[in-house]
């Protein structure tokens, strides 16, 4: 599947700073551009929030990063972010464990439980125990060798992969010691180094297993996280800490152990995750924040001392500049020494994955409840906002919203575990507890409001009534309820009250009617959600019963052994328009989870296999006016709609896709192009000379099409256009603004000549009306450099900087303010040093290639004492020609030809010299070696 690219619609990014900034430069919190690969499913779309990088792997100047919710691809350069999931893509599962690049540019993808992904930039190739002998779905670790094998951790074997065999290797058909590997890494002898969850380090060369851990060597613990090799071949060993061993870092030099702890070093006393060494082999790992060691200093950075925003570091990588990349428990994290820098790669601002409550308010804003970061999300179908928990306060350790309800003042009240009720009236938080107000307990588990605007509130010590003035407390001493631990409450059409709570109790405001499993129908009486339909139905889920029915006369139970049901485990009940019952499931040991669709007779049942479900455990589901589902899970937001996701009234921000963001060198009419958006009649385009749009070059807001032909730009500027959708109801929000810089044109006709023994002069023509200058550089042997920069329409230089025997190459761009042009053609001459003129050598020669070793041109220079018949020609070091450089009649004297070896490889080559006299008196051949090194 090819990649299509576009920023998704109604995504906007607020980054929140976490821990402190005490030293170096202020933490940079940036949202740049991104686009969702593909589309998003009509039917489907998933929001993700910030979850631990756990690996990352540099391809150049893309940095792919994996977390337990999607696949990014970050270019280093541009800032642009590419998303891949299962549902824009050929991903077998959603959670990335491990990555790694092979020399092809392939990558590997290793995910929990679906095996493993190989991604060529086109293509998608899946590998798992069905279609492959790969051990386990679950890959925690990969490699590559030098002969492109890959190496695959499991949490079932080892397995090698060279391309079509398979081997697997593990504890019973080797010596290995273990059978689920946290971490590979191979050293310059092809040795793999892995490291095993519970048995230590093994080394592997391919015939004999050698087994490190606490008993054998130094190694401080036999839990392996992480494993890299240094330039020297040393082994640095990422380990657990247990309370009575100190010490997660070892290194390993083949015959010493050296172990690093807080006793001998900064190290902190806990495990080390990530480890990696720079090319001036410096070290740098993650443990309980980020230490650098040199082998003589360690330096620590964390929250309270640097501006790195979290102290969890899970995964490293180091990219080809040197930057360090930091896989962290608040996204990606880049350090280029001085500067932190925090990349998103959430797709919403949902702070963590857990979705376990939602609500709906009367301006279709949806709110959230977050369960590890606790507070609250609201969304209002284009723009995030959260809002954290030092709005409100309440133990660490109770950061679980549990229920939402909205009042008929579209006040939000929100139910915490261990942090009491919560009030939210759109300006002020109002928190309730047990030390403040009449509330039982701070434990609130279900709240709903009834058609009086009295909120009834289900804790942990009775239920409870509040009418925003007095509290009314039930329980087991003052009324028939039968418990005090309330799971669920709903109101039926009139207006009784139907609650979980040792089984399943109505009260009529009058009198207590109780139905268990003693005295009805009822399967369990541990009742985890109540949902009413039309009909006036109960629809009752169950702990690990299933799903009962009750009609007020009869009861019916559906469960895994009767219905298409995955599992008895029920969370969430919600009913749509239509009646159709949509469930929402726990999948709690044996039993599958995932959401079920129930109508009068038929079950659809969706899972993270079958649909965009980001994974199948399900806390929450509600459906909104639209028919949406919103569907909280364990890995993120899911929203479905049989007929495509209708998400406002309003136009949706469309979504631009091309000239593309960022992009250069565009002609000077062109065309702007957007994909039409949802209940859009018409468009606003802005196109402007700033990013502010103060500057502004078009307004044109009469656009009905997808696109817009502009012409008479001029070169080498850079310009910003947004849009916005329009229909009667109003508009959406502008799309963020994406730019372009216009081509600058590049001087062409590129001359050079010589002038005197020690200057060549250059010229060159100008095409561009709008350059400041030129830049002129040159190469004698490797990389181009700067010569020097030039003024606007200067059109010739002079190089008086020429030393003998030396053979150079020259190009020219033209710059301003905005854009630099590409090059002009290439101009070579070589520098003899030598005035061959008139000179007749008196024998035959083939003189040795100058310079040698080269990159990627040589001069190679012959001479001739008569007339001759010439080839030659170039060998690579298997005898197969790759260039025939000479084949003509040349006269006698001293001749030289260039070769360039720019499209070779680095390696050895040999050039042969045949010449025949033409007379017929002398045959001569020699041939010579030389080197090729880029």
């Amino acid at each position: 599947m090819s990649d299509l690219f576009g920023s998704y619609n109604g995504i906007s990014i607020r980054m929140t700073l976490l821990g402190g900034v005490t030293m170096k430069r202020i933490l940079l919190l940036i949202s740049f551009s991104y686009s969702l690969l593909f589309c998003q499913s009509k039917q489907w779309i998933d929001y993700f929030g910030i979850s631990t990088v756990t690996s990352l792997a540099v391809e150049g100047q893309f940095l792919w990063a994996g977390n337990a919710t999607n696949l990014t691809r970050l270019n280093t350069l541009t800032g642009k972010m590419d998303f891949y999931d299962f549902l824009n893509s050929s991903l077998p599962k959603n959670s990335i464990l491990s990555i790694s690049v092979d020399k092809n540019g392939n990558k590997w993808i290793g995910t929990e439980g679906g095996g493993l992904a190989k991604y060529d930039n086109s293509n998608w190739t899946i590998y798992n125990k069905s279609n492959s002998t790969l051990p386990n779905d679950t890959i925690h670790s990969i490699a590559s060798d030098q002969m492109g094998n890959i190496w695959i951790g499991t949490n079932k074997g080892l397995a090698k992969f060279d391309g079509q065999k398979w081997a697997v290797y593990n504890s019973s058909n080797s010596a290995l010691p273990d059978d689920r590997f946290n971490a590979i890494a191979i050293d310059q002898k092809g040795n793999k180094w892995i490291g095993t969850n519970s048995n230590g380090l093994v080394k592997f060369n391919d015939t004999t297993w050698t087994s490190y851990n606490r008993s054998n060597s130094g190694i401080p613990d036999n839990m392996v996280y992480a494993v890299a090799v240094d330039l020297k071949g040393n082994i640095w060993v990422g380990t657990y800490v247990v309370f009575h061993v100190k010490g997660g870092l070892s290194k390993f030099d083949g015959k010493i152990w050296t172990v690093y702890n807080d006793s001998n070093s900064y190290l902190p006393n806990e495990p080390t995750t990530a480890i990696a060494v720079d090319s001036n082999e410096i070290l740098w790992t993650g443990s309980r924040g980020l230490i650098k060691y040199n082998d003589t200093a360690w330096t620590v950075y964390n929250t309270h001392n640097s501006g790195i925003p979290t102290d969890l570091i899970a995964s490293i990588a180091i990219d080809n500049k040197g930057n360090k990349w930091f896989g962290s428990s608040i996204g990606l994290v880049k350090f280029d020494g001085k500067d932190w820098t925090i990349f998103n790669t959430a797709n919403s601002e949902l702070p963590d994955n857990i979705i376990t409550a939602i609500a709906i308010d009367k301006d279709n804003t949806k709110w959230f409840g977050i369960w590890f970061l606790g507070g609250v999300a609201a969304f209002d179908n284009q723009k995030w906002t959260y809002f954290d928990p030092s709005h409100f306060s309440y133990p660490e350790f109770y950061q679980y919203i549990s229920a939402i309800a909205v009042d008929k003042k579209n006040v939000k009240w929100i139910a915490t575990l261990g942090g009491g009720l919560i009030k939210y009236d759109g300006k002020t938080w109002t928190q309730y507890n047990t030390s403040n107000s009449e509330l039982p307990d701070d434990y609130v588990k279900a709240i709903v409001v009834d058609k009086l605007d009295n909120k009834w509130i289900g804790t942990g010590s009775g239920l409870v009534k509040y009418d925003d003035k007095v509290w009314t407390i039930y329980n087991t001493s003052n009324s028939g309820i039968p418990g005090n631990y309330i799971a669920a409450i709903a109101l039926d059409h009139e207006g009784n009250k139907w609650i979980a709570c040792n089984g399943l109790t109505k009260y009529d405001d009058r009198t207590w009617t109780l139905y268990n499993t003693s005295n009805s129908g009822l399967p369990e009486n541990d009742v985890t959600a109540i949902a009413i339909d039309q009909k006036d139905n109960k629809w009752i889920g169950t702990y690990s019963k299933g799903l009962a029915k009750f009609d007020n006369k009869n009861w019916i139970t559906y469960d895994s052994s009767n219905s298409p049901l995955s599992g008895n485990y029920i969370s969430s009940i919600a009913i749509d328009s239509l009646g159709n019952k949509w469930i929402g499931l726990h999948n709690y040991y044996e039993s599958h989870g995932g959401l079920a669709k129930l109508d009068s007779t038929n079950w659809t049942i969706f899972n993270a296999s079958n649909s965009g479900l980001p994974h199948d455990d399900i806390y929450s589901v509600i459906v909104d006016q639209k028919g949406n589902k919103w569907i909280g899970t364990y890995k993120g937001l899911a929203v479905y709609r049989e007929d495509g996701v209708l998400l406002d009234n309003l136009p949706n921000i469309p979504i631009l896709i091309s000239v593309k963001n960022n992009s250069k060198d565009q002609p000077l009419s062109l065309t702007l192009q957007w994909e039409k958006a949802a209940m859009a009649d018409s468009y606003h385009l802005q196109l402007a000379n700033d990013s502010l749009f103060k500057i502004i070059v078009l307004n044109d807001s009469l656009l009905t099409s997808g696109s817009r032909s502009i012409a008479n730009l001029l070169e080498g500027r850079i310009y910003y256009w947004r849009l916005k959708a329009k229909n009667n109801l109003g508009e959406s929000n502008w799309s963020n603004p994406w730019n372009f810089t216009t081509v600058l044109y590049s001087p062409d006709s590129l001359k050079v000549k010589v002038i005197s023994a020690k200057a060549f002069q250059l010229s060159w023509t100008d095409r561009s009306g709008e350059e400041i200058g030129f830049i002129v550089e040159r190469r004698q042997q490797s990389v181009f450099t700067t010569l020097d920069t030039t003024h606007a329409n200067i059109t010739s230089y002079i190089d008086s900087t020429i030393e003998g025997q030396t053979f150079y190459e020259y190009r020219v761009k033209a710059y301003n303010k905005y854009a630099v042009s590409s090059y002009s053609n290439t101009a070579s001459i070589a520098a003899t040093g030598v005035n061959y003129s008139g000179t007749i050598p008196t024998e035959y020669s083939l003189s040795q290639n100058y310079p040698n070793p080269f990159n990627p041109a040589t001069l190679i220079r012959y001479g001739l004492p008569k007339e001759s018949y010439v080839r030659i020609v170039v060998y690579n070091s298997l005898g197969q020609m790759v260039r025939e450089l000479i084949l003509a009649n040349q006269n006698a004297g001293f001749h030289e030809t260039i070769f360039n070896a720019g499209n070779f490889a680095s390696g050895v080559y040999f050039y042969l010299l045949e010449a025949k006299a033409t007379d017929g008196s002398k045959d001569y051949r020699e041939i010579r070696k030389m080197m090729l090194v880029k």
